[in-house]
């Protein structure tokens, strides 16, 4: 997946990653509805690609993190859910790459909304 400039705000660079992960959220009101809690975590690769030079690097990072957020259910089984997560990822460092520096920033504000179904 490609990172937009605004999120990494490196202008003389590209980013891109791929991974996985997995979240684990806890809903203490009611079965699967209304409030949660969560922790998450991932692996991912991430390329960071100087633009108009084939200078790249790869990084590997692991991101841990918490979110919550609030499921409002809908009609017939549809929920809406919009929830933001906070994370650190070890490993995000600085690359420097044909007299340019990539800021690596390990911390993420990850705003969400999900749209789902709920097969009861």
């Amino acid at each position: 997946m490609r990172l937009p400039g605004f999120v990494h705000g490196n202008d003389d660079f590209d980013a891109s990653f791929s991974g996985y992960g997995f979240k684990l959220q806890y809903f203490p009101f009611v079965e699967q509805t209304k409030g949660f809690v969560g922790v998450d975590a991932g692996l991912s690769r991430v390329l960071i690609e100087v633009r108009g030079s084939d200078s790249a690097r790869r990084q590997t990072q692991l991101g841990l993190g918490i979110n919550f957020g609030w499921r409002f259910d809908l009609v017939g089984g549809l929920y809406l859910t919009p929830w933001l997560g906070l994370g650190y990822s070890f490993g995000a460092d600085d690359v420097r790459l044909d007299r340019k520096r990539f800021d690596g920033n390990p911390w993420l504000v990850f705003p969400a909304v999900h749209v789902g179904y709920r097969f009861r």
